[in-house]
């Protein structure tokens, strides 16, 4: 089942991307208080093996509250969020803090990429850590 709400809100954030994009960037501002975090990735073609360029990573996760919107803003505003494109070997970095879990529930802290490209619909990922109390099996 689609989310239409976060589809929605995804579209829009993509309006907002920068015209021009690097390898690195920043999701989180040099100021957000929290842990320092370097996200560094590769990207690949399907076939797993072939490194994609160009493509277009998108990230977004909450902040040291484990919250992701200011309240103005409403829901899925992702406050901290962030866009890179892959350089010819399909590397690409983030620069953030280390984001909270949610308040009051039982979900661990994770950080939302997708990825998309010249002839590569869009796809999303997570990443979560190890040693977070929260992981469950099933998230490893």
């Amino acid at each position: 089942m689609q989310d239409l709400e976060y589809e929605r809100a995804l579209e829009r954030a993509q309006r907002d991307r920068p015209r021009v994009l690097n390898s690195s960037g920043r999701i989180a501002p040099a100021s957000e208080p929290g842990t320092p975090l370097v996200i560094h990735g590769r990207v690949y073609r399907q076939d797993g093996r072939t490194p994609a360029p160009e493509m277009i990573v998108f990230g977004y996760h909450t902040d040291g509250t484990g919250r992701y919107d200011v309240a103005w803003a409403g829901p899925h505003s992702w406050r901290l969020r962030g866009w890179v494109k892959t350089d010819a070997d399909g590397r690409f970095e983030f620069t953030t803090i280390r984001p909270a879990p949610y308040p009051n529930r039982r979900t661990a802290a994770h950080v939302h990429l997708t990825v998309e490209g010249p002839g590569v619909p869009r796809q999303s990922a997570g990443l979560m850590f190890e040693g977070d109390a929260l992981l469950t099996d099933q998230d490893r």
